[in-house]
């Protein structure tokens, strides 16, 4: 919501709700986060496939019957376009329109510290890596140009389906007993390697490498491994 200090907290401020990434998906997906780049991991998810296979959206029919998310079919919808950004509460934006963006659409990053890589492919050229609490594992450019601080895309893991709802429904309650949600809640770590060591970058079309390892700490016993060669088309190692 808007709210005190206007739509963000341009350019930086007390408001911890408004600017950043957060902020970024609000101004894109206002009205509609059907373009939103979200990936899973289902059925024919393999070593080198492309996480664009598998998108987190009701047009994976692999995604929409796994009642992991719930037995029920419209809750498996409302969770997946929940997750996606979608307001379908109606709990969370001034408008009470169901498809807008929620406003509180970026969950708490507690030990997941950040890892960036510069490609160097161009002169602004550097993404950013890190996984989030609210069941989403985030690749956004970094930088100083206009789309820096944007989500390029996003990840969540299969093992954290369950506990989606949990985040919907805001229930129940964190307690000693309902203990927090974590889920890619460890710091990532990368490899890269450049078939040319003198020409500074990370570029896929020379058959340059980056490795992305997502790792659960908290949030369960399991370990991702994605190619970002091409941060733009990321793929199951």
């Amino acid at each position: 919501s808007q709210g005190v200090g206007g739509a963000s907290d341009s350019p930086d401020g007390d408001l911890v709700e408004k600017g950043g990434v957060a902020q970024k998906l609000r101004e894109t997906y206002a009205t509609s986060q059907a373009t939103r780049k979200v990936y899973t991991c289902t059925t024919g998810c393999t070593g080198g496939s492309a996480l664009l296979a598998t998108p987190f959206s009701t047009s994976n029919t692999a995604l929409t019957s796994d009642t992991s998310l719930s037995t029920d079919a419209t809750e498996r919808t409302n969770i997946i376009e929940w997750v996606r950004g979608a307001n379908n509460r109606t709990d969370d934006n001034p408008n009470l329109t169901s498809t807008a963006i929620r406003g509180l659409n970026h969950g708490d990053v507690i030990h997941s510290r950040p890892v960036v890589i510069n490609y160097n492919r161009n002169s602004d050229d550097v993404y950013v890596f890190y996984g989030a609490n609210d069941g989403l594992f985030r690749a956004v450019k970094g930088g100083q140009a206009s789309g820096g601080g944007a989500e390029e895309w996003a990840f969540v893991p299969t093992e954290g389906f369950s506990t989606l709802k949990r985040l919907r429904d805001h229930t129940p309650l964190i307690t000693t007993s309902n203990t927090k949600p974590y889920f890619i809640d460890g710091s990532p770590t990368v490899y890269t390697y450049s078939t040319d060591a003198t020409d500074g970058t990370i570029d896929h079309t020379s058959s340059d490498k980056a490795y992305l390892y997502l790792t659960a700490r908290r949030g369960g016993r399991f370990i991702y491994a994605l190619n970002i060669s091409n941060p733009l088309a990321p793929s199951l190692l």
